[in-house]
């Protein structure tokens, strides 16, 4: 949470269109909440049918002829990425990027965006963040920490 997900997302389309790219992006916490609006966000069940949704809407972006399509989410576990992966009916090479923010600055950037939910509530934020520490890193990650950023 407040690592810079969507923010860094926006960022690579950006700069990507501005290239002469297509480029599509998909923002996973979107999807989940077009299944289940309520907060907190932590039906598995829900997470597992938005990153099947996410995997479907990458198959058609790229059969439509996006040359890069961003998936913005979670997906600390490789269970995850198989959920979305193993969905996928195009072949491509899919890169996971992830990023580290440390919770001192979580907090900052969600105290001042109004336009979070759950993740403003600090026991809830700090709990994310150690779930996401104790979570084995996954080799072939290009992996940035935000903190700075």
């Amino acid at each position: 949470m407040a690592s810079g997900k969507s923010t860094v997302a926006q960022l690579l389309a950006t700069e990507s269109r501005a290239s002469g790219h297509t480029v599509a992006v998909v923002d996973l916490d979107r999807l989940y909440m077009m299944l289940d609006h309520r907060s907190p966000m932590d039906d598995p069940r829900t997470w597992r049918a938005a990153r099947r949704a996410a995997a479907a809407l990458a198959d058609q972006f790229l059969v439509d002829g996006a040359e890069l399509v961003i998936v913005e989410g979670t997906f600390w576990a490789q269970a995850e990425r198989d959920e979305f992966a193993h969905r996928l009916s195009t072949a491509f090479d899919a890169l996971f990027v992830t990023l580290h923010v440390s919770v001192d600055e979580a907090l900052t950037r969600v105290q001042a965006d109004v336009g979070r939910r759950a993740s403003r509530v600090p026991e809830l934020l700090r709990a994310s963040h150690a779930e996401f520490a104790s979570a084995p890193s996954i080799a072939g990650d290009v992996t940035i920490d935000s903190t700075h950023a």
